[in-house]
């Protein structure tokens, strides 16, 4: 199938890149089994790893045209948009090798200008143009099943989704780090973590830039539909149990950071403008609760104003204030207990502290 140059070539690569891997194979395959049903030609693949080297091939494929088998390397993206297409026109002009696109779906306009590009490509839906002698091929117009396209656009708000999008926004960056890494610092399993990137790519959120780098895009946007789902979904699902105190004001004076807690919502939001008086008093832990309560002096109370919460991510972030939550976290639970007040003070929260980063 490939030459000994080709086969050291290929292999030294995939050592190097470990990136993705479950991810990459996934759509390959379904790429490659939907070319064969549509043409007939035997498809035959290898993925690579991590760690992608600049214009470094995500994986290696054969087809067999009949005629002997044609060796291509492969360019897996999950959208197309003209950053892809540029870098895959570099690559065809920059090297002598025979490259191909893959992707999960190529609207018909998008089929047309690659080919117009000379960018050969096959996608999840049947969708290709291959043009390697003897054989021409150039199918468009195919659509990916409207089951699979709702559980795309319904995943972001999920609740691990959710959580995978509070890290991404809290770690710059994080959307480059591996699916473990974001997977530990959300603190959700595995494999939740590729369907919530392959979602936000395909709404458009995540842009994938040369060398295999991610960038969140359209932040605002994107804040505003995490808002919604985090409102929905996580406030009922951390919440621990509801207290009273011997004493109204004991959050001004007591340490809870040694006691593995932060405060969050209108007593963070308290630390960060000094403007709102605190109602209910909201605390965010990942230690005993036990501690916690004996420290602070707490009494259990259906209609207590003292909320204990379990924290539900999985990292350090440098706040402006001392042992308060991130600051994106205080923002979405003033939103969440929308009084005049706390509206107020998100609005101020939003312009001291994160303005900034979404705009």
């Amino acid at each position: 199938m490939f030459n000994m140059y080709e086969q050291v070539y290929i292999m030294n690569r995939m050592q190097a890149n470990m990136r993705n891997t479950d991810e990459y194979t996934d759509l390959l395959g379904k790429a490659t089994q939907a070319f064969g049903k549509e043409t007939g030609y035997t498809v035959n693949f290898m993925v690579a790893g991590d760690e992608r080297h600049d214009r470094g091939e995500d994986a290696a494929l054969t087809i067999d045209f009949g005629n002997g088998p044609v060796n291509f390397l492969a360019e897996i993206k999950l959208t197309t948009n003209d950053a892809v297409v540029g870098r895959m026109m570099h690559q065809i002009h920059d090297t002598n090798r025979r490259w191909i696109f893959v992707t999960r779906y190529v609207p018909t306009p998008w089929a047309k200008k690659l080919k117009e590009a000379g960018v050969q490509f096959i996608d999840t839906a049947g969708n290709a143009y291959v043009n390697e002698a003897p054989a021409l091929v150039f199918m468009y117009g195919n659509r990916l099943q409207e089951a699979g396209l709702r559980r795309v656009e319904r995943g972001v708000f999920g609740i691990a989704a959710t959580k995978i999008l509070f890290a991404l926004f809290c770690i710059d960056g994080l959307e480059n780090a591996t699916l473990r890494e974001i997977a530990d610092a959300a603190g959700v399993a595995l494999g939740g973590v590729p369907a919530t990137l392959q979602t936000l790519t395909y709404q458009g959120f995540i842009l994938e830039l040369a060398g295999g780098k991610r960038k969140l895009v359209k932040k605002k946007e994107l804040l505003q539909k995490w808002i919604a789902a985090y409102v929905a979904k996580i406030p009922q699902k951390t919440l621990v149990n509801k207290y009273t105190a011997n004493r109204d004001n004991f959050w001004e004076d007591v340490e809870i950071g040694p006691l593995g807690a932060r405060w969050g919502g209108e007593v963070a939001a308290n630390k960060l403008t000094h403007y709102l008086k605190p109602e209910i008093i909201t605390l965010y832990t990942n230690g005993p609760i036990e501690n916690l309560i004996t420290r602070l002096k707490l009494r259990k109370d259906d209609i207590g104003k003292i909320e204990i919460r379990r924290q539900f991510w999985n990292f350090e972030t440098p706040a402006p204030v001392k042992d308060i939550v991130p600051v994106l976290l205080v923002y979405a639970d003033l939103l969440a207990a929308p009084d005049p007040r706390n509206l107020e003070t998100a609005k101020m929260v939003y312009n001291d502290h994160l303005k900034r980063y979404f705009e």
